[in-house]
């Protein structure tokens, strides 16, 4: 049996026969949920790539991923665990300089939309955010890490990137397939549309810097130039 990955709806009893077919042909199958798959992919794709960018550099943070994504899980358990982190500063902080309480979202490794969504959220607010880690204490030393990897302008790059990819495909590709109501599509009639998205990444692969100058999103959707965070995630660093 060659075929490593199966498609299956996120219910439980869908997952019955996949067991079955993990025991029976002593194989372990990547359960790949609905259109999430290729998402999953690239995903984990880009944190590979900027692992490797990041070399032989040595983060400040525990984790063993790219220093984007450790920052934003630890940024994360800051924000909302009691004990390592420290919610009830972080929320007078938010409150004290306007922004909204409910600013950053739940994060802990596995929603891969939220976690572009962050890294756009970080880096619009970079300069308030370095300025909160610098005061303060926390517990085991979290918040005086999580501010050198702020301050690291390799860390700084990637929140961009992966922020600008929030904006160009992750956050439409979950609007489009999960969220929106109004524009239901079957997943056999998004195949199709997915494929287009798919070549579109590739076309950029040969001008990454054009991302920078897109006009409309990977689905082709006009961007909203009034949107502050992406105007601030297409300023060139």
């Amino acid at each position: 049996m060659q075929h490593t990955n199966c498609v299956v709806e996120n219910v439980s009893d869908k997952e019955e026969p996949v067991m079955i077919v993990n025991k029976e042909c002593k194989k372990s199958l990547n359960e790949l949920n609905c259109h999430l798959h290729p998402l999953d992919t690239i995903a984990s794709s880009a944190r590979v790539a900027q692992k490797n960018i990041d070399g032989i550099m040595t983060s400040h943070l525990h984790g063993k991923d790219c220093f984007t994504a450790n920052t934003v899980l630890q940024m994360n358990k800051l924000r909302f665990k009691d004990g390592k982190g420290d919610r009830k500063s972080f929320v007078l902080f938010l409150i004290s300089t306007g922004l909204h309480k409910g600013l950053i979202a739940h994060y802990r490794g596995n929603r891969l939309h939220a976690f572009f969504h962050l890294c756009g959220t970080y880096h619009e607010h970079h300069s308030i955010f370095v300025n909160f880690l610098g005061t303060g204490t926390s517990w085991c030393g979290l918040r005086s890490a999580l501010l050198k990897e702020f301050l690291s302008t390799t860390c700084h790059i990637e929140m961009q990137v992966l922020g600008l990819f929030g904006k160009l495909l992750f956050g439409p590709w979950m609007h489009r397939l999960y969220m929106s109501s109004e524009s239901e599509i079957s997943h056999v009639d998004a195949i199709g549309e997915i494929r287009g998205v798919l070549q579109g990444l590739r076309e950029r692969i040969s001008d990454p810097m054009s991302l920078f100058w897109m006009t409309a999103d990977f689905f082709g959707h006009d961007l909203n130039n009034s949107d502050r965070t992406l105007r601030a995630l297409t300023e060139l660093p």
